[in-house]
């Protein structure tokens, strides 16, 4: 509700996203390969969220990726960390990787001097530039 208040313009499923999400957190923090993670959602990282979720609600989860700097933590919490971020998403009603229309869906060919990438095609370039 606090959310909802300071970043009206924010949809519902990302606001629920972000509560769960630090919920999540909380307890995941606490448990397992994570125990003792920096895995730590504050209100002012939460409002950020909200707000840039507002502007791009397809880019939350990977934004809250970069915000608990994801990358850099040990493969095992990462791994326990995509898969209850992924629980919430969903469960929120956000799109996740593999959800949006098409995903995973192009293919790429060579034949005949034409290269197709999904449903484009295009002639093949030739250069004489040996670093491309």
């Amino acid at each position: 509700a606090l959310l909802a208040s300071l970043v009206p313009t924010a949809p519902p499923a990302v606001l629920t996203f972000l509560s769960e999400a630090a919920e999540a957190l909380e307890t995941l923090r606490n448990q397992g390969p994570a125990a003792g993670a920096p895995l730590v959602l504050s209100l002012r990282q939460q409002l950020r969220l909200a707000r840039r979720g507002a502007a791009f609600p397809n880019d939350t989860l990977p934004s809250l990726h970069r915000t608990l700097l994801a990358s850099f933590l040990p493969t095992a919490v990462r791994v326990q960390l995509e898969e209850v971020l992924q629980g919430c998403a969903k469960r929120a009603g956000l799109v996740t990787k593999g959800d949006e229309e098409g995903a995973g869906a192009y293919t790429i060919n060579i034949a005949d001097g034409r290269v197709e990438i999904g449903g484009g095609s295009f002639p093949q370039g030739k250069t004489t530039d040996e670093a491309l």
